[in-house]
């Protein structure tokens, strides 16, 4: 039995009007975004249509258009100075959750946040290695990997957000495959983190 082909874009409707109503709602009509999984980036050329992008920093593994660089999307967080963008986006197959927290622990600004968090409600759900340290469950347990373990990693890594940033407007759009999340970040300012923990 052949594994399923991986479809980019399957609902590109859902994800213009994520982005859309995130930028118009916290008033950002002028985007310098990095796209962390451009792949043939269809999703800014056509949000093209309803905001500037002055620039758009194309990263892919492996790429898969001209002028994309060959960077996972925790690479791109990671070594791109994230304080040039008012737009991170991270749109993989599966989860952003790796590079959502690498991409908390570098916030130094307020940022618009685009997440894809792929799954299938009535299937076995890949939890990424990554994911299952970050709950503090050991890799090598054999947990099944069901809709709701992958709902409960999703929470917690979203949860994760209140320790680095006000999250000052949100939404999402669910299907039984995919998740998208728009989340509008403002770093913390320092000892906040302190305060609010105690």
């Amino acid at each position: 039995m052949s594994a399923a082909k991986k479809v980019d874009n399957t609902s590109l409707a859902s994800k213009i009007a994520i982005r859309r109503w995130l930028l118009s709602r916290i008033g950002i009509q002028e985007v310098y975004v990095l796209d962390t999984c451009a792949g043939l980036g269809k999703v800014w050329e056509a949000m093209e249509k309803h905001v500037v992008v002055r620039q758009w920093t194309r990263c892919d593994q492996p790429p898969r258009r001209t002028g994309t660089l060959a960077l996972s999307a925790v690479d791109a967080i990671v070594r791109f100075p994230l304080e040039t963008y008012n737009v991170i986006d991270i749109d993989p197959y599966g989860e952003p959750w790796e590079a959502y927290r690498a991409l908390l622990s570098r916030l130094s600004h307020s940022v618009a946040v685009f997440l894809t968090h792929g799954h299938k409600r009535q299937a076995s759900v890949n939890i990424s290695a990554d994911s299952m340290k970050a709950i503090g469950i050991p890799v090598h347990w054999p947990i099944p990997r069901t809709a709701n373990v992958s709902t409960y990693v999703a929470q917690h890594a979203l949860g994760q957000s209140w320790r680095f940033a006000t999250i000052t407007c949100a939404g999402l759009i669910e299907s039984i495959y995919v998740t998208y999340y728009a989340l509008a970040l403002t770093p913390l300012k320092a000892g906040q983190e302190t305060r609010r923990g105690s």
